[in-house]
């Protein structure tokens, strides 16, 4: 994504805002009912946090719903209006509000090519396209020889390039060589236009993308539909297991590659690995030896995308009550995290901790994770909107849950959120905030009331919520070290 395009977010508009899409299990890396609502505020979301800010209210987003060869002749206008009123409503609190393009209310019958409306969404395409500030932008010259190389290349079937090839490349060229420097920049800039695909990391820097179509293929080598899996059955059986616990190992997605629509991935295949957990498409399930502490080789990587059941156990009742819970929340701006912020948080709860087994199920779902800290506590991160939720449970009472487990699973999870954030914030944004797009809110026993910490004063004894909870009791056992501190 960059902030050099214009996005279309295309919905149903025959269907209710809030209505529940069918054949959906689940909105991808949420603990929550999959929405037409939801979707746009997730893809909103994603779009502003992998786009680098560099003009105000740039990249623009126009919203565009479709179907409307659904709704009676009679009643389209009325629909339009209902549709648009409730977009306005869905972001008239957001911090992107500015990057929203929400008239004209554009309402297609895709169906049909002679539906005037379709002109209309030409129209306001162009008229976005030449208003951007990007439009007219002056193109160095001596790039120019260089870039029609490599699309040469591109045309002849190569798809990556190593940078040393690339290098070689324009030294030869008999109309311009580009110094190290404007290389360098070039690459960055093509990458910028979506021509080729660099990242400049001690991991990636050494190859180039050169027909950044190549990972597209790589996507649908394992991010696919059912009816599309594999009728080999050893491969079959890994898109299986991949679907029921979202986990796949490195030697498992090289058996894919291996099949004759994907083998032009194989000889690139540790690059395009590197590559996969770079984007978060996949990550890695760290584990370390109980008795040195030392790293163990990764055998296994998550794959979020492909984890689609919704936790459909009764964990949450049945175990995570009032009588033995504690219950917090990291609570985000915005109104849907974007999935490789949790995704990446599972990650590292599953580096932490053990995956707990419920009823013979491992509780890992989409958005959800229960884990075991030791014999008696058991963990569950949650994802619900902007909301990162997380429960400590004790096996028989919350009042014997022990402090400093408590300040320790608060801590680890704080401070891994807290990398995870620096991380988009210094990839992403042109300036690091000093900011966290966080804050820790603190539950009392009705596990759905939550008190924003800021409000807890530490030197305060007593701070109620809303149902008349002294809320600083359960605070003081999520941060023993200041109370310790203060004493």
């Amino acid at each position: 994504m960059t902030f050099r395009a214009l996005f279309l977010v295309v919905f149903d508009g025959s269907k209710d805002l809030h209505e529940q899409v069918p054949d959906v299990m689940c909105f991808p890396g949420q603990h929550m009912t999959p929405t037409p609502a939801v979707f746009l505020q997730y893809w909103v979301n994603s779009i502003l946090t992998y786009c680098k800010v560099v003009y105000a209210g740039i990249p623009k987003i126009l919203f565009v719903a479709t179907h409307k060869d659904k709704v009676p002749r009679e009643n389209v206008e009325t629909r339009r209006e209902e549709l648009y009123s409730g977009i306005e409503e869905l972001f008239k609190d957001h911090e992107g509000q500015h990057h929203l393009v929400l008239r004209p209310l554009i309402f297609v019958n895709a169906k049909d090519q002679a539906d005037p409306e379709i002109e209309v969404l030409k129209k306001t395409i162009t008229e976005l396209t030449f208003n951007h500030p990007c439009w007219g932008e002056r193109m160095p010259n001596a790039c120019v020889p260089l870039e029609l190389e490599i699309a040469e290349l591109v045309a002849e079937g190569k798809q990556i390039m190593s940078l040393a090839e690339v290098k070689e490349l324009n030294a030869i060229s008999e109309v311009s060589v580009l110094s190290a420097e404007q290389l360098t920049d070039f690459l960055h800039f093509q990458h910028s236009l979506g021509k080729i695909v660099y990242f400049d990391t001690p991991q990636l820097r050494d190859n180039v993308i050169i027909s950044p179509l190549l990972m597209v293929e790589v996507m649908r080598s394992f991010i696919t539909d059912v009816e599309f899996w594999p009728k080999e059955d050893k491969t079959r059986k890994t898109f299986k297991k991949m679907s029921e616990n979202g986990m796949i190992q490195k030697v498992d997605l090289y058996q894919i590659w291996e099949q004759e629509e994907f083998r032009q991935i194989l000889p690139f295949k540790e690059y395009i690995f590197d590559m996969l957990i770079h984007l978060d498409i996949v990550s890695e399930q760290r584990r370390y030896d109980t008795k040195t502490g030392s790293r163990l080789p990764i055998e296994n990587f998550f794959v979020p995308c492909m984890l689609t059941q919704r936790n459909d156990t009764d964990f949450l009742t049945q175990e995570c009550t009032p009588e033995r819970t504690l219950s917090l929340a990291f609570v985000f701006k915005g109104t849907i995290i974007p999935p490789a912020l949790p995704n990446r948080l599972i990650c590292a709860c599953l580096s932490m901790w053990t995956l707990k087994q419920y009823r013979g199920r491992k509780l890992m779902f989409s958005g959800f994770v229960g884990l075991s800290v030791d014999k008696e506590h058991d963990i569950v991160v949650c994802v619900e909107g902007n909301k990162i939720l997380l429960y400590l449970v004790h096996k028989r009472s919350k009042g014997l849950i022990i402090p400093e487990i408590a300040t320790s699973v608060r801590e680890c999870l704080f401070i891994t959120l807290e990398r995870i954030s620096e991380f988009y914030q210094s990839t992403i944004h042109c300036k690091t905030s000093s900011k966290l797009p966080f804050h820790t809110e603190y539950s009392c026993s009705k596990l759905s009331c939550f008190t924003p910490d800021e409000k807890i004063g530490v030197g305060t004894k007593k701070c109620f919520c809303k149902h008349g909870e002294n809320i600083k009791h359960y605070w003081s056992i999520w941060n023993q070290k200041e109370v310790s501190g203060s004493v």
